[in-house]
């Protein structure tokens, strides 16, 4: 079976290592991003199946980060991981068939949360 790919884009350092070391001890291939602008040149020559988004980001936020990604690479897939309780994703993004329709948010007290949702979103892909 293939190595699932992973990009998680998240502006706060403690959260990219923390996700990065679990996805990796997980079995994923994990790489992470400070910003969407860098996650989508990475992007370019680097493809993902999945993508862990935080929403506020500088420069490009996550949400526009997603479209940007989910135009370019329609089979990558989506979660979103905020400190944001209240955060709702626009009804465009809802839209598409390869975001999350859970949000996550930070801290995340169960890990394995993300990893089944990763599970089954790219299996259904």
């Amino acid at each position: 079976m293939k190595t699932i790919r992973v990009l998680v884009l998240d502006d706060d350092k403690t959260v990219r290592e923390s996700l990065t070391a679990y996805l990796e001890d997980m079995g994923y291939e994990a790489w992470a991003m400070v910003d969407a602008e860098s996650a989508l040149a990475h992007l370019a020559r680097v493809p993902a199946d999945a993508a862990i988004v935080d929403i506020r980001l500088p420069g490009m936020n996550g949400e526009e980060f997603i479209r940007a990604a989910h135009e370019h690479w329609p089979q990558m897939v989506f979660l979103v991981y905020t400190g944001s309780p209240t955060f709702q994703s626009p009804t465009d993004i809802r839209g598409f068939k390869r975001v999350s329709k859970q949000i996550f948010v930070k801290p995340l007290s169960d890990m394995n949360l993300l990893h089944l949702e990763i599970q089954q979103m790219v299996k259904k892909r």
